[in-house]
This record gives C-alpha cells, sequence and structure tokens, in this order.
C-alpha cells in the first residue's frame, strides 16, 4: 500500500529516478512514466498544483462540484 502523500525530491538520488521497489511492484509502468519527466538542474521547492487553473491551485468552489456530481450506481449484486 502507498503511504501517505510522497514529495518529488524523495524520489531523487543524484540527479536521477530512485523508485521504491515496493512502489514499482504496485505500479509497474511508474518507471516509464517518470523517465519521461526531466529532472530539473536547479533545485526548485516541490509544490502540488492544480494543472485545471491558471494559478495552479483548486478553487474549493471546483471541488464542491466534483463531489456534488451523481456517480453513477452500478447494482453489482444483479450483474455478479
Amino acid at each position: 500500500m502507498i503511504s501517505s502523500p510522497q514529495l518529488v525530491h524523495e524520489f531523487i538520488v543524484d540527479k536521477f529516478w530512485s523508485i521504491p521497489p515496493d512502489l514499482q511492484a504496485q505500479i509497474p509502468y511508474l518507471k516509464n512514466l517518470m523517465q519521461q519527466v526531466t529532472i530539473p538542474i536547479s533545485p526548485q521547492e516541490d509544490k502540488l498544483v492544480w494543472k485545471h487553473t491558471t494559478l495552479g491551485k483548486l478553487p474549493l468552489i471546483e471541488a464542491f462540484h466534483f463531489k456534488k456530481q451523481r456517480h453513477l450506481k452500478i447494482p453489482w449484486s444483479k450483474c455478479i
């Protein structure tokens, strides 16, 4: 099981990606995805960014609308 959210710098060792074996076992394609991301030469602060806004922050109203959405209910007992 993946523990609490990690920071990017925890996965970089000597300027290369370093993925813990247990995480790699849980998400086999993760290494390929991470290798597509270039590690910056100059150190930068880790931060979470919401890519759907210009400021990079998740507005409360967007989170509210997402949680408010009705999700498809599947009667699993009838499908099995």
